[in-house]
């Protein structure tokens, strides 16, 4: 709500010690500012956001785009004329959206690389003379090998497979280089940042 809104901004106001008198009007870096504070994560450590006893829950950039319009609104009902003009807002939008990419890949904590060491301990827990283990393996080092997420060697369920999206025997390709040297050749049929056949 737009109380809520200007609740926030007075927070943000106290908390990097911003005068009244620079609050109403507000400027354009202030409101900037204010809007990626309200929506940043404070766990992000490239953001480098002071440490502060206030409780704080960061918003979604869209909830932070209405607390801007709560700005605005106060702006108005005082007196003074809107603090941002358009290209103004587009320009925290903007900055607004880029934040929103950098939070979806913080979501949760990087994993960990896949390791030679890995592959070892997990091929020694196979027996490659069974064909569902021979079949882990076969995924397993296509995919550290051929650089490709688990997805695109794996497949849900029995019931989604599907040969237009998923790999087949088909799609294996075995051959010798310039060199006469052999080599073998996984044509992805779909993968996630392409569409089929591409």
């Amino acid at each position: 709500s737009y109380g809520s809104g200007l609740r926030k901004f007075h927070i943000f106001c106290d908390i990097f010690s911003i005068p009244e008198k620079e609050r109403l009007p507000a400027s354009f870096a202030l409101l900037h500012s204010f809007a990626l504070w309200a929506a940043s994560d404070p766990e992000i450590p490239e953001l480098n956001l002071p440490p502060t006893s206030i409780p704080f829950e960061p918003v979604a950039p869209p909830v932070a785009r209405k607390y801007l319009a709560a700005i605005r609104a106060w702006h108005i009902t005082q007196g003074w004329p809107p603090p941002l003009d358009d290209s103004q807002l587009e320009r925290i939008n903007w900055s607004l959206r880029g934040l929103e990419n950098l939070n979806t890949h913080c979501r949760h904590p990087p994993r960990p690389p896949i390791t030679i060491a890995m592959l070892t301990a997990l091929k020694n827990t196979l027996s490659l003379d069974d064909p569902f283990d021979a079949c882990i393996w076969a995924m397993a080092t296509c995919a550290f090998f051929g650089m490709m997420r688990f997805g695109e060697v794996s497949v849900l369920s029995r019931a989604k497979f599907n040969p237009s999206q998923h790999l087949t025997r088909g799609n294996a390709i075995f051959d010798q280089d310039l060199r006469g040297c052999p080599y073998a050749c996984l044509d992805l049929p779909a993968a996630k940042t392409a569409k089929p056949g591409e």
